[in-house]
């Protein structure tokens, strides 16, 4: 057993493990340098197998309860895929903080399936290890263009850690890094601008460098981390943009993770909406 491995056995619960392992097992099917006449069943009963697993292990996980907070998520996968590239996960750490992430991986089909879930596990294992946001970055870089591939392999994503409120009505703490990301939007008394965090395309060059940057919510705030999914939907035939965002995040009623959510999913299901691509988001919100 490798090192690596051993610390993903220790961090990652068994079922998570179950479902990397099935995901592996799919996609060594994908590179199996045999005929394909000469592979174990069809290729039609091959696709269905890895499209009902990557439903069961790669679907978003459901947001859970974030003491002294309000969290909510929202997902919605491209017409027609049985799971998108857009994923997010959130999650308790040793110290009485919650790590956070979303991102998006470049590609379709089940190569980007697997690098979904490599992404996944790289950033909630490294962000488990207690080095931080900037850290977790520049461990999925350094996998991502470890050089032993011919293929390009990139991903966006925005990964956080949250510290909640020591006391009721007291302030949450949250450090934000970013590669190549859309910037998360935070909303505060009727307004709402985006977090200056910016980065390199995880995978894109070796040694890429991440920073991080401090965002104080107060009651009544909250924090909108979202794919360009988001932004590209075209609403009345104009695409919606990170400017529309703000506007439809200002006129949400209450700046709460569960109505902030409410108000996208009714925007993005509208009837004048067109959402071609995955679109995801997760919020988080102190109580006012």
């Amino acid at each position: 057993m490798t090192r690596s491995t051993a610390i993903a056995e220790r961090e990652c619960p068994v079922d998570d493990l179950a479902g990397l392992r099935a995901i592996a097992a799919l996609v060594a099917d994908e590179v199996d340098p045999r005929p394909v006449a000469d592979r174990r069943g069809s290729e039609r009963q091959r696709l269905t197998r890895l499209g009902e697993t990557l439903q069961d292990r790669l679907a978003p996980p459901p947001v859970p309860e974030v003491p002294g907070m309000q969290a909510a998520a929202y997902y919605r996968p491209a017409h027609g895929e049985p799971v998108g590239g857009d994923f997010y996960d959130v999650f308790p750490l040793d110290d009485g903080s919650w790590g956070m992430f979303l991102g998006d991986v470049v590609g379709k089909g089940s190569g980007a399936a697997a690098l979904t879930a490599l992404t996944r596990y790289t950033l909630r294992t490294a962000s488990t290890l207690d080095r931080g946001p900037a850290h977790a970055l520049a461990r999925l870089n350094t996998i991502l263009t470890d050089g032993l591939r011919d293929d390009v392999l990139l991903c966006t994503a925005t990964v956080a850690r949250l510290r909640p409120p020591t006391r009721p009505g007291g302030p949450a703490s949250v450090v934000v890094a970013s590669a190549g990301h859309p910037a998360p939007i935070v909303t505060r008394r009727g307004h709402a601008r985006p977090v200056d965090c910016t980065g390199l395309i995880a995978g894109c060059l070796p040694g890429a460098d991440y920073r991080v940057v401090e965002v104080r919510l107060e009651p009544g705030d909250a924090l909108v981390f979202y794919s360009d999914g988001v932004t590209d939907a075209k609403l009345g035939g104009d695409r919606l943009e990170v400017e529309g965002l703000c506007r439809v995040l200002r006129g949400a009623t209450g700046s709460t993770a569960p109505a902030v959510v409410h108000r996208l999913e009714r925007l993005l299901t509208g009837a004048a909406a067109d959402v071609p691509d995955d679109a995801a988001a997760l919020v988080v919100s102190v109580p006012a």
